[in-house]
């Protein structure tokens, strides 16, 4: 078979992720030895651990704890994704609120403590900290500060609050920029490294077609080289059948062994892909091309500024 091969690189770089703890104060008191850490990466949900520590003043009875977020910083970069994160009840597995209103009583974290409680006994309540890779941010740390408020009660007997803790969550959000290359007209892929492409015959002006896409929240360089200068080469006697290559329409100059640049100082894209769609035509020739199966490997090269 004819054939057109294309390889794709890709470089990620992405944070490290901590567990964190929360707490607070009162005849029940609620304390936060460390704000909570997460980190944000494009190729999976994140997850962190953090636990709300209430301390019992010889109380006995339910309590319950519910979230609110009091702000975030930078709420987004310029044309970035606004971070999706969410707290959790590993128990559950249900979201909790961050609005300060449970709508259900899996919104709420919630406990009991046992008839004579003695001073100082404690309950730890665990969450978890989930960050979705489905919106992609800028580059840095997102800050987010949330107040978790105690309550001797439970969800729709909350009563009022007994004590409130005002506490920060981090997000790391490292640099990031893939490639994809895909079938025309498909979706982006991870880490989706090599695709063949197809000429079947090598009829004059017959075309392949196939999509370059690039993720990024940095500016980056793209470019592509090619093993034969632009060629395919027979497999049999080394024989060379020229082929014409359109990105987005317009004629590229393919050189063995040189990176072709395709975009210099490419502008970020988030979580919407840039699409470069890829052409390639075999050119009219005067003599039929020798018997045997004609290739090349193109190479696409992404790296960050």
């Amino acid at each position: 078979m004819n054939s057109l091969f294309v390889k794709c690189l890709c470089f990620l770089i992405f944070g490290a992720c901590s567990n964190s703890v929360l707490t607070a104060q009162t005849p029940l008191i609620p304390q936060v030895p460390n704000d909570p850490r997460a980190t944000y990466s494009p190729l999976q949900e994140t997850l962190s651990t953090g636990k709300v520590i209430v301390k019992s003043n010889r109380y006995s009875g339910p309590i319950s704890v519910i979230f609110t977020e009091l702000s975030r910083f930078p709420i987004t970069g310029p044309g970035a994704s606004s971070l999706d994160y969410g707290l959790f009840d590993p128990n559950s597995n249900s979201r909790l609120t961050v609005t300060g209103i449970a709508a259900s009583s899996g919104e709420v974290l919630t406990d009991l403590f046992p008839p004579l409680s003695m001073r100082n006994d404690r309950i730890t309540l665990f969450y978890e900290v989930r960050v979705s890779p489905l919106s992609m941010p800028a580059p840095g740390t997102i800050t987010i500060t949330l107040q978790a408020d105690l309550y001797a009660g439970t969800f729709g007997n909350l009563g009022i609050v007994v004590d409130s803790v005002i506490f920060t969550l981090s997000v790391n959000v490292g640099t990031f920029h893939d490639v994809s290359v895909v079938p025309s007209g498909n979706i982006f892929v991870l880490k989706n490294t090599k695709v063949s492409l197809a000429f079947v015959t090598l009829n004059p002006d017959v075309e392949i077609n196939a999509d370059i896409l690039v993720r990024s929240n940095i500016s980056y360089n793209l470019a592509l080289s090619s093993a034969n200068g632009g060629a395919l080469i027979n497999s049999t006697d080394g024989s060379l059948l020229p082929y014409s290559l359109l990105i987005n329409g317009g004629i590229f100059t393919l050189l063995s062994g040189v990176q072709t640049p395709i975009a210099t100082g490419g502008t970020t894209s988030f979580g919407t892909p840039t699409l470069y769609a890829l052409k390639a035509l075999v050119r009219p020739y005067l003599e039929l091309p020798s018997p045997g199966s004609f290739t090349d490997t193109i190479t696409v090269i992404l790296l960050g500024p």
